[in-house]
């Protein structure tokens, strides 16, 4: 998570970056909201279906693995959901 956390926060600061290129600013900004929304989504629904947020998600299937109920970097998911970096 703290990677993936890591990755969203520097996609948003550069899909703000006013230097950048018309295309690149809106590459950049495509796989900020991707990443974003695959995390949110990733971690809500090992919510649902667990009842626990996890520290540590399968990189394929997107499972909890591994601590519970530990919300160290994971606690970050609030600020995902509302774009606070």
């Amino acid at each position: 998570m703290n990677i993936n956390f890591l990755f969203t926060s520097a996609l948003h600061t550069y899909s703000l970056d006013q230097t950048l290129g018309i295309q690149l600013k809106a590459q950049i900004s495509g796989a900020y909201s991707s990443l974003r929304l695959a995390l949110i989504d990733m971690i809500s629904n090992e919510y649902e279906r667990t009842g626990f947020i996890w520290e540590v998600y399968d990189d394929q299937a997107g499972e909890g693995r591994d601590n519970h109920p530990f919300t160290g970097w994971s606690a970050l998911f609030t600020n995902l959901m509302s774009e606070i970096y």
